[in-house]
């Protein structure tokens, strides 16, 4: 008796919108979860919405109570056979579409690797050499070998063998190339850390894959002279072009080593 006298009393309110029965008397109401008190009641619209939001378009998505974290009872209309049919086909896509996607990135890698394979073959034993070694060879040597050029290329740009030989020269000469024995610094400076960013990637694949075209520039230009092939050309070319860069390299990253062990922080100037 007590109770019905209250709910008599207490008009119901929307927890979403906070409007009672007299706002609008021809809403729906719904009590969809165990909250109790004002929290026991929305409006059906309003809750329809508010389910709109956190679902985002997904209708599998699970919505529960923001109060007792009960899940809301959705039922939708009787679905059809095709209907049913185009939501499986719809989640068979969604599933399979990630994959796909893999496959075709990867198949579009391989064979802009093969490509550049064949194209470095020809480049480096000349046209007419390289197309008559490619036609001539197994299918199965090239499927492999070709895609492995340039991931060998930028393989190889990963070692670093000029800090290595660096390292060593100041291990076992223990000299500067700038300094004088006056000035020759007492501390040894940190070993800058080799940066993994976007542009250092950048720079190899691009240093890797120019790699072919500046070994055949260099072998036609310094050994163009002599009486060799096309390949041994562009092998003595990229040997010469690997060292001397080795060389620039190791000058530069020295004279770097020689500045940051000779700096010297200054007192502050005082008026």
């Amino acid at each position: 008796m007590i109770y019905r006298r209250l709910s008599e009393i207490i008009k119901r309110t929307c927890w979403i919108c906070f409007g009672d029965e007299d706002d609008d008397l021809e809403a729906e109401w719904t009590h969809p979860c165990n909250c109790k008190g004002t929290s026991a009641w929305v409006h059906q619209a309003c809750l329809q919405r508010w389910i709109d939001e956190k679902q985002n378009g997904v209708a599998d998505f699970a919505v529960s109570c923001p109060q007792c974290g009960i899940e809301y009872i959705i039922a939708y209309p009787q679905r059809g056979f095709l209907m049913k049919l185009l939501d499986a086909g719809e989640k068979v896509t969604d599933a399979l579409s990630p994959y796909i996607t893999v496959t075709i990135l990867l198949g579009s890698l391989y064979w802009s690797a093969v490509s550049y394979g064949a194209v470095t073959m020809v480049q480096v034993l000349g046209h007419n050499d390289g197309w008559n070694l490619i036609e001539k060879s197994d299918r199965l040597p090239l499927v492999i070998g070709l895609p492995a050029i340039p991931l060998i290329l930028v393989l190889y740009k990963t070692v670093a063998w000029e800090d290595r030989c660096l390292r060593w020269i100041r291990q076992t000469s223990h000299k500067y190339s700038v300094a004088t024995p006056e000035d020759r610094p007492q501390r040894v400076p940190a070993e800058p850390t080799h940066s993994t960013d976007l542009s250092s990637l950048s720079r190899i694949i691009c240093g890797a894959l120019a790699l072919p075209t500046i070994a055949v520039t260099c072998g036609n230009l310094f050994y163009g002279n002599y009486s060799l092939s096309n390949w041994q050309k562009a092998l003595m070319g990229g040997a010469t072009y690997v060292i001397l860069r080795g060389a620039v390299k190791m000058y530069y990253k020295q004279q770097q080593y020689v500045q940051q062990a000779c700096r010297k922080i200054l007192n502050y100037p005082v008026d």
